[in-house]
């Protein structure tokens, strides 16, 4: 648990976190996303071979690069700006392709894509399209 992360925080010098941290914040955010989803995976299946000590390790990276990414945007954030978006088109053109493209170049790292398909799916419910 949590222990076993400040175990493997401590052994690792202080200036190889800062610099792992430095590289993954350098990136874009979606390749961090990217990095972060494979940390929660890889750690997953480290528990399930009985392997903690690399479980831990993938934790501890895990922290450090949800501490470099941008916040993630909230349920009510994105769907103000799906609302917006789909107030924008004409009624004719409102459909999930048309809304998905007009919201994903601003939420791009910063929302999950299903929970913006999922608010606009919504939306578009709301909107009688």
């Amino acid at each position: 648990g949590k222990a076993m992360v400040e175990m493997e925080r401590a052994s690792h010098p202080p200036e190889e976190v800062a610099e792992f941290a430095r590289s993954a914040a350098a990136k874009q955010a979606e390749p961090g996303r990217a990095a972060l989803i494979k940390r929660i995976d890889a750690a997953t299946e480290f528990r399930k071979a009985g392997r903690e000590e690399l479980a831990a390790k993938e934790d501890a990276e895990r922290e450090i690069l949800v501490a470099y990414l941008p916040a993630q945007k909230s349920r009510r954030e994105i769907e103000e700006i799906v609302a917006a978006a789909v107030a924008a088109l004409p009624e004719s053109g409102r459909n999930q392709g048309a809304v998905m493209k007009a919201v994903m170049p601003q939420l791009k790292g910063l929302a999950d894509g299903n929970l913006v398909r999922e608010v606009v799916t919504h939306a578009l419910g709301e909107h009688g399209a």
